[in-house]
């Protein structure tokens, strides 16, 4: 009698290796691309202001062996969209920043870029 062992295709085998090998190399891309980056500040002009009203979402998740919709609550944001030559980025920041800023000021920011996508993070907004 054949074990199950040797009636599994050889195809399961390597696709199981080549998905294990693909997401090793995603995380490898990502602690490559964001660890250890260097912060520096440079001045950025408020091009836009956005509030984004609280609210509710949905979450899909599995109850009771099921899925479900779930509803989540989401925050309120204050977001201010800046813009330092070339790079647009956009920041959330507290009440207290978002009434005291008007579109076209300037304010300065802390930020790092990433290494290999050339992203832009934004740490804080002084």
């Amino acid at each position: 009698m054949m074990s199950t062992q040797q009636n599994r295709p050889v195809f399961m085998y390597i696709l199981g290796i080549v998905i294990i090998a693909g997401v090793a190399l995603f995380a490898l891309f990502t602690a490559a691309d964001r660890a250890f980056l260097d912060r520096y500040s440079l001045d950025a002009t408020v091009e836009k202001k956005e509030y984004v009203p609280p609210g509710v979402t949905t979450s899909t998740q599995l109850v009771g062996g099921r899925t479900q919709a779930v509803p989540v609550a989401t925050d309120e944001r204050y977001v201010l969209h800046l813009v330092n030559g070339k790079t647009r980025v956009a920041a959330c920041v507290n009440k207290a920043r978002y009434t005291a800023t008007s579109e076209g000021d300037t304010v300065n920011i802390t930020c790092r870029r990433r290494r290999i996508s050339g992203k832009v993070d934004i740490v804080s907004v002084n």
